[in-house]
């Protein structure tokens, strides 16, 4: 699962990844970091992945990836 908090305005997001994540994990968090890069051109990003414990299966680590990419 993916965690993300954002100040309305704020160019800072911080995002905490817990357990296995998924695609459709991605799907819900892309859509928020793609709004905060559209309204502020840019953003710094923290990001806590100390329970993170990988991707779900193959779908999940694809999003992953496309969505790096496409930045």
């Amino acid at each position: 699962m993916i965690h993300l908090t954002r100040e309305a305005g704020s160019d800072c997001l911080s995002a905490q990844v817990v357990g296995e994540v998924s695609a459709a994990d991605w799907d819900t968090a892309a859509p928020i970091l793609d709004a905060a890069i559209a309204e502020q051109g840019r953003v710094k990003l923290l990001l806590d992945a100390r329970e993170f414990d990988g991707w779900e299966d193959l779908a999940a680590a694809r999003g992953h990836v496309e969505f790096v990419l496409s930045l």
